[in-house]
């Protein structure tokens, strides 16, 4: 890998809240703004470094989604979250907006990135270059994944912003925008679990685990009722929206995350995932965009 081989962190405190983002995935780790707090929750028992993927934050997924559209990719969620990315460039405008960039190429992995996985499964055998920038402004987060292929044959991957939202109780929680938008159900416990599509009547609400793949380019608010705040999701270049949270059950199995912290977070994430994989041509680029915007409710 070219670059450092050890997790860096860049951070910015200022007037108008606090944000960080690791080198090892790229992955946005702090948004907290003084009138509303912690935005983005990231587990007590998380494990952090390379090779390593941080329960919560931002995780990148790429170059597949889950196991992939057909199944059996490993590691889960791609390489991308496991990795050091290059750090571009930080700068910060006259009005105190902060933005940092990160890069990533095929040209920077190497087996020993993979050492804990097979491989053949593990490497995405394409050459390419990603582009991850992130402006904080304080009440809102504008995330940017750019995908170029620097090859001579079209490739195929799938892509999420897998976006950890810190809320007060999920109990309380409600997110509107996907009414009418058509879901798979991918819940093991969930009665309605399958292949068939389901059509989504009025605003998602949690009383147990979901686990959903919705056909959505639109917006999307998380309605945080404990915290009184809500958080606007605008996105680009996105065919699916994934809503996730694992309720009691599962979260007991889960070693980076606390019994009940279940409670403090919900996933809503942009992606291009299944059906909607992205294609490009030799030379095309594709960018996904999302921004977060939070006021009071």
């Amino acid at each position: 890998m070219t670059g450092t081989d050890t997790d860096q962190i860049q951070r910015v405190v200022s007037p108008s809240g606090v944000f960080a983002v690791h080198s090892a995935g790229a992955h946005v780790t702090q948004w907290e703004t003084p009138e509303h707090g912690p935005l983005i929750f990231v587990s007590e028992k998380s494990g952090y470094g390379l090779g390593t993927p941080i329960r919560g934050g931002i995780p990148l997924c790429f170059p597949w989604f889950g196991a992939g559209a057909s199944g059996g990719k490993s590691p889960k969620h791609g390489f991308a979250r496991l990795v050091n990315w290059r750090l571009v460039s930080e700068s910060e405008n006259s009005i105190g907006d902060w933005t940092v960039s990160f890069a990533l190429s095929n040209e920077d992995l190497s087996n020993e990135d993979f050492s804990a996985v097979d491989p053949k499964t593990a490497l995405f055998p394409h050459p390419f270059e990603a582009a991850y920038t992130t402006t904080f402004t304080g009440t809102s987060l504008t995330a940017s994944l750019e995908v170029t292929n620097r090859g001579t044959e079209p490739f195929t991957f799938e892509e999420a912003l897998h976006t950890y939202f810190r809320v007060g109780d999920i109990r309380q929680t409600e997110i509107t925008g996907l009414e009418g938008a058509a879901y798979l159900d991918m819940a093991a416990s969930s009665p309605t679990a399958g292949d068939d599509p389901i059509y989504q009547e009025g605003p998602v609400t949690f009383s147990g685990e979901v686990d959903r793949v919705y056909s959505s380019r639109g917006t999307t608010t998380i309605i945080d009722k404990q915290n009184q705040r809500l958080i606007r999701i605008e996105k680009s270049h996105s065919k699916t929206t994934v809503v996730w949270n694992p309720w009691s059950e599962l979260a007991k199995g889960m070693s980076d995350l606390g019994d009940d912290e279940w409670t403090q977070f919900v996933c809503v994430e942009s992606a291009n995932a299944g059906d909607s994989a992205v294609t490009l041509s030799p030379g095309a680029t594709h960018t996904l965009r999302v921004t977060y915007t939070v006021t009071s409710a």
